[in-house]
């Protein structure tokens, strides 16, 4: 949507959809899917979780960016691939195994 309705520049795009999803994420990481809330540090968790969050910004934004502007691929196709690639290889693992690790 920010990127055919607004006119807003790809590379923009998928980094400022990576803010949004950090915080939505690790709330439902926390109380939900690692049902954490009892366990660990708040603080000391988020704290990893911008870790992992790092990778996944620089991840998110580079490997669209090539996708798009090397590559010519469709700027959303291009995002969805890659956030599925990171998900599975970055995330959910640093997440599971580190974030939230009990």
């Amino acid at each position: 949507m920010l990127v055919h309705v607004l006119g807003v520049r790809p590379w923009v795009s998928y980094a400022a959809v990576q803010f949004v999803a950090n915080a939505v994420t690790f709330l439902l990481y926390k109380y939900w899917a690692f049902e954490a809330r009892r366990h660990g540090s708040l603080r000391l968790q988020y704290v990893k979780q911008l870790v992992i969050f790092a990778g996944s910004l620089v991840l998110n934004t580079a490997i669209p960016s090539l996708l798009s502007y090397r590559l010519h691929v469709e700027p959303v196709l291009a995002f969805a691939l890659s956030n599925v690639v990171v998900y599975l290889a970055w995330n959910y693992p640093g997440n599971r195994y580190w974030v939230f690790r009990r």
